[in-house]
This record gives structure tokens, sequence and C-alpha cells, in this order.
């Protein structure tokens, strides 16, 4: 995901993240067991393609996981509207989590304020982005389900 052709071209000063709103999606449309697996995968894809500490990535996703599961509790993720603020929130934490962690370190990662900044507008870009792309896996979900179906 983070290694892939779309994350080295710059269509915007921004490269998208698609990981994130694919941890949301994959949170609201599956069971939390299966949820927990499939996010756990993808940190840990992350960690393994990305060159850097290996497990930060499952780390952080499987905190955003945790999260995503309590605002389930507490909101009503239906609405594709709350999903952006819901998905901006989560690039902020993410950001949060990884300035703390590299604060731990004592490795200086820039400023909060510089970090924040980018976070936002990586966020909304790509949750701009993930809204042409997540309803193909609705069509390609309802498709295989309808092949199942056929063929039993």
């Amino acid at each position: 995901m983070q290694t892939n052709p779309i994350a080295n071209c710059y269509l915007f000063p921004i490269k998208p993240d698609f990981t994130i709103p694919l941890t949301l999606y994959i949170c609201l449309f599956q069971k939390p067991v299966r949820a927990c697996f499939l996010v756990m995968w993808l940190g840990f894809l992350m960690d393994l393609f990305s060159g850097g500490i290996m497990g930060i990535f499952l780390f952080l996703r499987l905190v955003l996981f945790c999260f995503i599961q309590i605002l389930k509790e507490l909101l009503f993720l239906e609405n594709k509207f709350l999903w952006v603020g819901v998905v901006l929130l989560l690039f902020l934490l993410d950001s949060l989590l990884i300035h703390l962690l590299f604060g731990l370190m004592e490795k200086n990662w820039g400023t909060l304020e510089i970090i924040l900044r980018t976070s936002v507008s990586q966020g909304f870009f790509t949750f701009l982005l993930s809204l042409l792309i997540f309803p193909l896996f609705n069509k390609f979900e309802k498709f295989i389900k309808e092949k199942e179906g056929q063929t039993k």
C-alpha cells in the first residue's frame, strides 16, 4: 500500500495513504474478529514493505482498530459525512502516536504543528480519493456474494 506506484506519483504535494481509510472500511463492514486479523495483516504488510521500524505500523493500525471499535459503540457510523471526520481524526491520532513514539526514542521528526497540518491535509485528500475507490470494493464484494449464492 505504502510502496505502490500511486505513493510515488505526486498529483499534489501530498502522498495518499489509503491504509487508514481501508482500516476504517474493514472495521465498519467486517465482523470484529475478522476485522482485527485483516487490520493486523495490513499493519504487518506495511511493516514488511516500508523498510522502517518493524512493528510500528502493526502497533499503529491495532490502536486505530481499537479506536474505531470504540467509536462504533459511541457513534452511529452509517453517515458518510461522519466518515470524513473519523478519517481526519484517525490521521491526527496516527500522526500524534508517531510523534510520541519518535519522541520517546529521542528522534526529532519535526514540530508538532507541521505534522498536524500535514496529516489533516493528507487525511482530507486521501479521504476524497477513497470515496472514489471504496465503492468499487462494495460492488466487488456484492459480486462475489452473488456468485457464491449461484453456486450453492
